[in-house]
C-alpha cells in the first residue's frame, strides 16, 4: 500500500465527548475543501503548523499529493475539524505535520489525527517520521512526545522531533 492509496479510508472514528469524531484519508480532488478548512483557522494557528500566515494553502496540498504524501481529516458532522499530513522524504521516511481547528484544539484530537496518521504511515512502509515545530508550540511538542517523537536537534528557531516506527 502507498500513501496515496489511503484516499477513503476510515483510519479511526470515536467520541470525544459529545462529539462525534471520523479520520479517514482525503482524496486529492478534496483540495479546495481542506484548503477552506486552512482558511478558517487563526493567524496564530496557521504560523504555529506552517510558521506562516498565509492563507492560501491550496500550491500546499498539491505538493503533498504531487510528492505521493497523504491527507488525513478529522471530521465531526461532515465537518472538517482537523488535518494531518504525511509527505515521504525518502523510501522509509516521511514528515508530519497535524494542526486542529482552534475550536476544537485541547480536545484530544490532534492525538487522535496522529496515531491515525503513524498508523498508516507505518503501514506503507514508513519507518521514521519526522516533526518540525516552533519552540513556542508547547501543544505540538507535548502532543508529539506523547505519541513517542524525541528531539533529535535544537535548531534554535525550530525543533527537529523523530518517530522510529516498528
Amino acid at each position: 500500500m502507498r500513501l496515496d492509496s489511503l484516499c477513503g479510508v476510515d483510519l479511526a472514528t470515536g467520541r470525544i465527548g459529545s462529539l462525534e469524531v471520523r479520520v479517514r484519508g482525503a482524496c486529492r480532488d478534496e483540495v479546495d475543501r481542506i484548503a477552506e478548512f486552512y482558511r478558517g483557522l487563526s493567524s496564530e494557528t496557521l504560523y504555529l503548523r506552517f510558521m506562516n500566515v498565509s492563507r492560501d494553502l491550496r500550491p500546499y496540498l498539491e505538493r503533498v499529493f504531487s510528492a505521493g504524501g497523504a491527507v488525513v481529516v478529522a471530521e465531526s458532522q461532515g465537518k472538517i475539524i482537523g488535518s494531518a499530513e504525511v509527505v515521504p522524504a525518502s523510501r522509509e521516511l516521511a514528515e508530519v505535520g497535524v494542526v486542529v481547528h482552534d475550536d476544537y484544539q485541547g480536545m484530544g484530537i490532534g492525538r487522535i489525527l496522529t496515531r491515525a496518521l503513524l498508523k498508516a504511515a507505518r503501514i506503507t512502509g514508513v519507518r521514521r517520521a519526522v516533526a518540525y515545530i516552533l519552540p513556542g508550540n508547547f501543544r505540538a511538542l507535548r502532543l508529539a512526545r506523547k505519541v513517542g517523537f524525541r528531539v533529535e536537534e535544537n535548531m534554535g528557531d525550530m525543533i527537529k522531533l523523530v518517530l522510529d516506527l516498528p
